[in-house]
């Protein structure tokens, strides 16, 4: 509608307006802003001093409203974090926004790298630049998917270019996307093999394909010129209007036939994560997680439900920034830091220390410290209690009492069979953050289970049977059922197929044939043998291990011949 206008009624007003809208669909990220705000804003004001009649002085007069507006508009929104740093004082704010310096750090993403979408230190394989140009080009073919769209885009850039009233500004236009796509594609840092990568690009490619919207408008506005040139009964005021109408109907079609995809109104996957992840928790515990998800999940089920607000929970990789150890101490005044920030530096602290300051608190991680720091391991293990995993002294490990067998087991009923199962199965077409929440939970379980089996064989070395027993049933019945959701990822899959099959042989091992639970025991392995014989070969080469798979085979027909 906006490139129908303008090419209709250009005047200033248009250009402001247009770059307002162009502006604002922009300003969600810095990437962005650069890329498409400032070519933008250049270009149209460009278009509008080279080709609009005005005066000179209204002009300039209209050139500095729109510029000084744009600049004002991205400077506030920068004022957000320092108000909520000052004034609010929230733990969350990203940055030393407080500072001049650490404003500029903050506004320029020199953590991560200016127009990198992941930290930078990370090296992940880069996708070819063709690939992601490709790829791009597929993704906005994919968003005009009705072909009088198609038709309508070639006219308004064929067109555009041929008739020499729109010739600069279309040629604007193509030049404006064009360096979006280079710019950007040479940037992207993340590999397009990945969906879940993918699917944070693809954030990035709405931008430009307002550019797509003006030369489909403008398409529109040149068919209807054609249709008034061959039929002049045709009023200027009837083509526009069956121009707009159009345009609504077309966004209604997309809207109406894309609802169900889109509508996430009864979506709470992410909050029922967050949940799960710090409802087993021990009363005034230290929670530490790494990652997004894990993060904002737990961030907003304490933050808005105002649910475990006795847990204490920080993000590792932010407690390696300087100025987020003392931002978080005013509101965890229990909690000590033993340094400055989680670093080997002078002055910094590692997990250990961490945990030995702490001891008066449990202690969980979700799911890994920064690699490298392994002293802890000196004095403590890691159990899986759930999502996150608890630090606990070897010493209390090794004791494993009654009353911390009798924990353990309430504590893992809290997460086995948790809401987020249902997601699993609700529904089958889910995003690839949410496929990532699945996975996280299914790889829990498997966790849960490997540890319970391990604890239980040492147990029962220990003459401690019974407790033994328990583990291993708790486990045995959280392996079935996750073979029996059939939505694991398929590596875990492997693995709890071949934990479960181990276990189901050493019962089998001590169970006479005579007895009741004997056949029950062999048919149980033998449906573990053959999901993992189903599954393990057609895992990646990386992952997959011929030889084990060799001597499953030969278990499996020992175990028939029985």
């Amino acid at each position: 509608l906006l490139s129908l206008y303008y090419r209709r009624h250009a005047h200033p007003t248009t250009f402001l307006l247009a770059f307002a809208f162009v502006a604002a669909l922009a300003l969600s990220n810095q990437q962005t802003s650069v890329l498409l705000i400032l070519p933008s804003g250049t270009l149209t004001l460009l278009h509008y001093l080279l080709t609009h009649p005005s005066p000179v002085s209204e002009k300039l007069t209209t050139t500095v409203i729109a510029t000084s507006l744009g600049a004002a508009v991205l400077l506030a929104l920068y004022l957000q974090p320092v108000y909520s740093s000052y004034f609010v004082q929230s733990e969350n704010t990203w940055g030393a926004v407080f500072t001049l310096h650490g404003l500029i750090v903050h506004m320029f993403r020199m953590e991560y790298g200016t127009f990198s979408l992941a930290n930078s230190k990370l090296k992940y394989a880069q996708t070819d630049f063709w690939r992601t140009v490709h790829d791009y080009t597929e993704f906005t073919l994919n968003q005009v998917h009705h072909p009088g769209l198609w038709v309508l885009l070639g006219i308004g850039v064929i067109g555009g270019l041929i008739k020499g009233r729109d010739r600069l500004f279309t040629a604007m236009l193509l030049l404006l996307l064009l360096f979006y796509i280079m710019f950007f594609g040479a940037l992207a840092n993340l590999p397009l093999e990945s969906d879940l990568f993918r699917s944070v690009q693809e954030r990035f490619w709405l931008q430009p394909f307002i550019i797509t919207c003006f030369l489909i408008g403008q398409g529109a506005s040149i068919a209807m010129d054609a249709v008034r040139t061959v039929a002049p009964v045709v009023s200027k005021t009837l083509s526009d209007l069956s121009v707009a109408v159009a345009t609504f109907a077309v966004a209604y079609l997309y809207v109406t036939s894309n609802w169900s995809d889109l509508d996430h109104s009864g979506n709470t996957i992410i909050e029922d994560f967050g949940t799960a992840l710090i409802a087993p928790l021990r009363n005034d515990s230290i929670l530490l997680t790494k990652g997004d998800i894990l993060t904002n999940s737990v961030r907003y089920v304490r933050s808005f439900n105002g649910y475990r607000r006795d847990v204490h929970h920080f993000d590792v990789e932010m407690l390696r920034a300087p100025w987020y150890v003392p931002r978080v101490k005013r509101h965890h005044t229990t909690v000590v830091f033993p340094g400055t920030m989680y670093s080997p530096q002078p002055g910094g602290f590692d997990i250990l220390s961490f945990l030995e300051a702490n001891s008066n608190k449990t202690v969980y991680v979700a799911y890994e410290v920064i690699p490298g720091d392994k002293k802890w391991q000196q004095k403590y293990s890691k159990i899986p209690t759930g999502i996150a995993d608890m630090f606990i002294a070897d010493k209390k490990l090794r004791d494993w009492s009654q009353g911390t067998h009798t924990w353990y087991l309430k504590t893992v009923r809290k997460t086995f069979k948790s809401k987020l199962e249902e997601w699993a199965t609700a529904r089958p077409k889910r995003e690839p953050w949410e496929d990532l929440v699945i996975t996280d939970y299914w790889a829990s379980v498997y966790r849960m289970a490997n540890f319970m089996i391990g604890r239980g064989e040492d147990l029962r070395k220990n003459s401690k049977r019974t407790q033994a027993a328990d583990l291993e049933e708790l486990a045995i019945e959280m392996l079935e059922h996750l073979l029996a959701a059939q939505g694991p990822d398929p590596y875990v899959t492997v693995l709890s197929a071949k934990l479960l099959s181990r276990i189901s042989v050493v019962k089998l091992q001590i169970t006479h044939p005579s007895k009741p639970n004997f056949k029950q025991l062999k048919d149980q392995t033998l449906a573990a043998i053959d999901i993992y014989l189903r599954h393990a070969p057609l895992l990646p080469p990386a992952q997959r291990d011929t030889t084990e798979i060799a001597q499953m085979r030969k278990q499996r027909d020992q175990f028939l011949k029985m």
